[in-house]
């Protein structure tokens, strides 16, 4: 009677076994998966403003968040991973259409979070005339969706 008790804990202590090690890791139920990636990365910025006008040596204040969800299900969102964020400050020739100079450029370090907190600022100290500026920004996530956005604004 006791070898077939220590028979049947041997048998029951192997199949809790093989079933504990067959079950998903924890670590690895919140893993990054860029195929199940099925939302975009989204770039908030609240300044600057479009249209806005600033003074000559006035701070130009850059603050947004950019933040990533990797995919929703009835329960949780799930954490997504941001790839790049890139953001610039550039002056115009709106009569040409293009970019005369960059006064501000930054790849933001953003590799790997889901999460980031955008505050930077640049200033021109001094013109003669309007200076016509474009903010831009652009972020990336591992799963190659985008968002972008743009504001212009003036400086005299």
């Amino acid at each position: 009677m006791k070898n077939s008790n220590r028979v049947i804990v041997a048998i029951l202590c192997v199949v809790i076994s093989f079933t504990i090690s067959c079950k998903q890791k924890p670590q690895n139920a919140y893993a990054y998966n860029p195929n199940k990636d099925t939302i975009p990365p989204v770039l908030a910025i609240t300044v600057p403003v479009n249209l806005d006008t600033y003074s000559y040596g006035e701070d130009i204040h850059i603050v947004g968040t950019a933040t990533d969800l990797q995919a929703r299900d009835y329960l949780r969102l799930y954490a997504g991973k941001m790839k790049s964020l890139y953001l610039t400050v550039d002056v115009l020739d709106v009569s040409q259409g293009n970019v005369i100079k960059t006064i501000f450029e930054k790849w933001a370090s953003v590799d790997g979070k889901d999460g980031y907190t955008i505050n930077e600022k640049t200033y021109i100290a001094s013109g003669v005339g309007p200076t016509y500026c474009r903010f831009k920004g652009i972020l990336t996530d591992y799963a190659d969706r985008k968002d972008s956005t743009e504001a212009f604004f003036t400086i005299n």
